[in-house]
């Protein structure tokens, strides 16, 4: 079964061609591809110029990182002696860890209050502010061109990159990009919209959603909300090495002629997708 949003790399023929390029049924024009293109990298300039000094980001968690450590070795000490000796002296003993933690959360946080107040001095916060505008933009654009209605939804899609090399399939990485789509639904098709196209799947031909017990890997966290809101908790995703993980995920199944596809979805997207499919039955 082909994953829709798969993106196969053939390492011989020097082409990318992706799974979904024939069941496009909408794409920008090149006069349209060029204003995106000139959205897109305005968007890139102010991000950039948004972003936090690096010395001062290296030296916050380089004096984050003191306090932890110092802060657990007087931890440490004072939980193994507690019993035997009295406060004060712990503290003498212990006082280097003691003074370095306190030293170590002082700087961290004098270091946060003047990285903030550069930012303020530099413009960044404007730049910032001119990035997430610029971004609106982009969004607005973009779907105005590709006649994306305002009330599609924004879900997100588990994107696969597979490489060819030599005829033979490469071995699977099961780290996907999760990519935000605006998704609607006409009468006859579910439509899936990123910046570029519309692709389009015959509602007839949906044979419904199912729940995959397989765990796998993702790259990106889009939602505003953290991963530790409680409205994810049941999901139970972890983070390892800036890698997300969940237990298993939903997928859309449908065959259209003679093959058979699936669309990967997060498991907190199935909600939305799924009330968008039975909504006007």
């Amino acid at each position: 079964m082909k994953n829709l949003f798969c993106i196969v790399s053939d390492y011989d023929a020097k082409t990318i061609k992706p799974v979904y390029d024939s069941f496009k049924t909408k794409e920008l024009t090149k006069a349209e591809q060029k204003k995106l293109s000139d959205l897109s990298k305005k968007y890139q300039d102010y991000t950039v110029k948004s972003r936090p000094s690096k010395w001062a980001t290296s030296l916050s968690r380089v004096l984050l990182s003191l306090f932890f450590v110092a802060a657990i070795f007087f931890i440490v000490d004072l939980i193994k002696d507690i019993n035997h000796k009295e406060f004060i002296t712990i503290l003498k003993a212990d006082l280097f860890y003691f003074i370095t933690a306190i030293l170590g959360l002082i700087g961290y946080c004098l270091c946060r209050v003047v990285t903030l107040h550069l930012a303020k001095r530099s413009k960044k916060i404007e730049f910032k502010d001119q990035a997430k505008k610029t971004f609106n933009e982009i969004l607005t654009f973009t779907q105005k061109s590709l006649g994306v209605p305002n009330t599609s939804l924004s879900i997100e899609v588990l994107c696969e990159q597979q490489l060819i090399k030599k005829g033979q399939l490469k071995e699977k990485n099961n780290i996907y990009t999760n990519v935000v789509l605006s998704v609607y639904k006409t009468k006859t098709l579910l439509c899936l919209a990123d910046l570029h196209s519309v692709i389009s799947v015959p509602l007839e031909v949906i044979k419904g959603i199912q729940k995959i017990e397989e765990p796998y890997r993702f790259k990106s966290w889009h939602k505003e909300e953290g991963i530790k809101d409680k409205k994810y908790e049941e999901y139970n995703i972890k983070t390892k090495a800036f890698v997300y993980s969940v237990d298993f995920y939903y997928e859309l199944d449908f065959t259209h002629q003679a093959e058979d596809y699936k669309i990967m979805f997060p498991p907190y997207e199935y909600e939305k997708i799924n009330a968008l499919l039975k909504e006007g039955e």
